[in-house]
């Protein structure tokens, strides 16, 4: 007789432990991370404040983008955004002078390195929202005057 042998019964899947879920954050962590994330950025805000004022022709090349000092000073501001999800936004501001429709030659003074403006919401009902909003010049060009800006928005005040 021919013997016949049986497959070997399988063995059960050893079971996976479950995954561990990442510990939630508490509110306290998350307000000191958050503290820290802006004290860095202000930092570099502010350094943009200080070399936004003294910005001359020399740091922009001929095609008005920033060179030097400024260019860099711009990356760390892009990266600092990047590395901690700023959304930042791009708007252009004509300057004035000369006569409309003919190019004229334009001063760097007429393009502010830096600005901020604060806007206040009231909501109907009670209550209001305040926004500061920073801009630093990102590109300019002499003969049409026209002032390209990123800007970062931040809520400084809120109450229900």
């Amino acid at each position: 007789m021919a013997k016949t042998t049986k497959p070997a019964a399988r063995k059960p899947a050893a079971k996976k432990p479950a995954a561990k879920k990442p510990a939630a954050r508490t509110a306290s962590r998350a307000a000191v991370a958050s503290g820290a994330q802006k004290s860095e950025f202000d930092a570099i805000q502010k350094k943009a404040k200080a070399l936004g004022a003294k910005l001359t022709e020399a740091d922009f090349d001929r095609d008005g983008n920033p060179v030097g000092a400024w260019a860099a000073l711009l990356a760390e501001l892009d990266a600092g955004a990047r590395k901690y999800k700023v959304k930042v936004r791009t708007t252009e501001q004509v300057s004035g002078g000369g006569v409309p429709g003919e190019p004229a030659p334009r001063t760097h003074t007429s393009c502010p390195g830096t600005m901020s403006t604060t806007e206040r919401t009231d909501f109907v009902g009670g209550g209001h929202i305040t926004i500061k909003t920073t801009c630093n010049l990102r590109r300019q060009t002499i003969l049409t005057g026209r002032c390209v800006y990123s800007c970062a928005g931040e809520i400084v005040g809120m109450s229900v």
